[in-house]
C-alpha cells in the first residue's frame, strides 16, 4: 500500500482510484505536479475533492500511488501477447 493512501479493496474504490490516476496522468501531460491541485484532479476524474481526501491524506500521497499504478500497467503489458512479440523480435535481432 502506498504511504498516504488507503487501500482500494472494493471494486468501486478501485474504479475511483483508477479514475484519479488516469486524471492525474492526463494533467501531468499538461503541467508540473506542483501546479496541479486536488480539486483539479477531482474534477478531471469526475469525483468530489472529498473523495480524493478519503483516499489520499494529501496530494503527495499520489506520488507512490502513481508509481504503483504504472508498475501494475507494466506488469500487465509484460504478460500481454504484444510484449511477447516484442521480446521475440528482440531475440531474433
Amino acid at each position: 500500500m502506498s504511504q498516504g493512501a488507503k487501500p482500494a479493496v472494493q471494486a468501486r474504490s478501485r474504479e475511483t482510484r483508477d479514475q484519479l490516476m488516469k486524471a492525474l496522468e492526463a494533467l501531468l501531460r499538461q503541467k508540473e505536479f506542483d501546479e496541479i491541485g486536488v480539486a483539479e484532479i477531482a474534477a478531471a476524474a469526475g469525483v468530489s475533492p472529498a473523495s480524493v481526501y478519503r483516499r489520499y491524506d494529501k496530494k503527495d500521497g499520489f506520488i507512490p500511488a502513481l508509481f504503483e499504478f504504472y508498475h501494475e500497467r507494466l506488469l500487465d503489458w509484460s504478460a500481454s501477447p504484444a510484449a511477447q512479440d516484442a521480446s521475440a523480435l528482440k531475440t531474433r535481432a
